[in-house]
């Protein structure tokens, strides 16, 4: 729907630019003044487009080839002659760089011929024309210059997703945040390029540019998982890894899915982020030393539990915070710290051989068989 509002833009605009140019003063008895005559009197919109095309080509540098061009882009645009209309628009910009009927029509051209590249490169184009345009102090309308400006961001953000090369992706994303940090397209751009940066295995600038988003909308859970995935792989930063698992369990303990989500999609998210958050979070608080928080935190990851691996480090970290705080005058610990001991020596691991000590530690401790 909103394409072809656009579209209707482009024919207001050139009807528009067409009835405030003036009339061309044409002698009929020169080739120029002549053809202009033809261009007039022709009723077939199809010869009179070549007509135009005639014009265009002979005289690109007579003073009436902007009457015509008015005429010869809406006219091309209707007849969905693409490359005429590509043709006509970027001699326009040619004469009249701050042309944004005729940057438009470059760019709807570019997509009417499915050219992926003319796409990416009109739709900058067309959004730096809109933006002299508004700053020229002389625009023809504020609100149709801002969408045809968000009709640009549109395809930079298509361009962006359709791009192969994750470089050029993040180019075009970069792009599209610098000319408006407001985009109505940004926050899918924000997180395309985050996935682009991940991909790559640059998770650095994936936390920036999660931190940067987190900065607007700090209930952002996914923003949130971003930052602890980023500590985790880093692992020199228990306490702000701690920290988003404990905002990532805040924001969905509160959080009503939302209406564009189905239900089997928004309980599978959510048992994701929220066994990772427990998870993550609770590790960290053991190697802190927070093993009440420990303890809470990876008891509340059981539910979740599935692969070995993942149950076996639990299940040590478990039996590891039961026993500190049984140390520490929680006697009625110790049973906990046994059996999370015993479970995990079930699972063959890096963990199997210090929990079977640790088993016998305990046993001996407080004179258990």
């Amino acid at each position: 729907m909103e394409y072809w509002r656009i579209v209707l833009i482009i024919a207001i605009t050139a009807v528009d630019a067409a009835a405030q140019r003036a009339k061309p003063v044409i002698d009929p008895e020169t080739p120029h003044g002549y053809l202009i005559q033809r261009i007039q009197q022709e009723d077939d919109e199809n010869a009179r487009i070549d007509l135009m095309v005639e014009f265009a080509t002979q005289f690109p540098k007579h003073e009436s080839l902007g009457w015509v061009l008015d005429r010869l882009i809406p006219a091309t645009l209707k007849a969905r002659q693409w490359d005429r209309a590509a043709k006509a628009g970027e001699l326009m910009l040619s004469i009249e760089p701050e042309n944004v009927t005729a940057a438009q029509a470059c760019l709807q051209a570019a997509e009417g011929r499915k050219d992926g590249a003319a796409v990416e490169r009109f739709a900058l184009l067309l959004w730096d024309v809109a933006q002299r345009k508004a700053l020229s102090g002389k625009p023809d309308s504020p609100d149709e210059i801002r969408q045809v400006q968000t009709y640009a961001e549109y395809y930079i953000f298509q361009s962006a997703l359709s791009a192969a090369d994750p470089k050029k992706r993040t180019q075009l994303l970069h792009a599209l945040e610098t000319r408006n940090p407001k985009s109505q397209y940004l926050k899918s751009a924000q997180g395309e390029l985050i996935r682009t940066f991940q991909s790559q295995g640059d998770f650095g600038r994936a936390a920036a540019a999660a931190e940067k988003v987190l900065a607007g909308d700090p209930n952002n859970e996914d923003m949130h998982m971003v930052m602890m995935e980023n500590y985790s792989k880093r692992g020199d930063n228990p306490d702000r890894l701690a920290f988003h698992a404990s905002r990532i369990i805040e924001i969905l303990s509160a959080k009503p899915r939302p209406e564009s989500t189905p239900a089997a999609e928004w309980e599978a998210k959510k048992a994701q982020y929220l066994f990772s958050a427990y998870y993550s979070g609770g590790i960290a608080a053991s190697l802190m030393n927070r093993f009440s928080t420990a303890d809470r935190m990876l008891r509340a990851s059981l539910p979740y539990l599935k692969d070995p691996a993942v149950q076996a480090a639990v299940y040590y970290h478990l039996g590891y915070a039961n026993y500190k705080l049984a140390e520490a005058g929680e006697r009625g610990r110790v049973p906990d710290a046994l059996k999370f001991n015993q479970l995990c020596v079930t699972i063959k691991s890096n963990y199997q051989e210090q929990a079977l000590k640790n088993i016998a530690a305990i046993k001996s401790e407080y004179n258990l068989q």
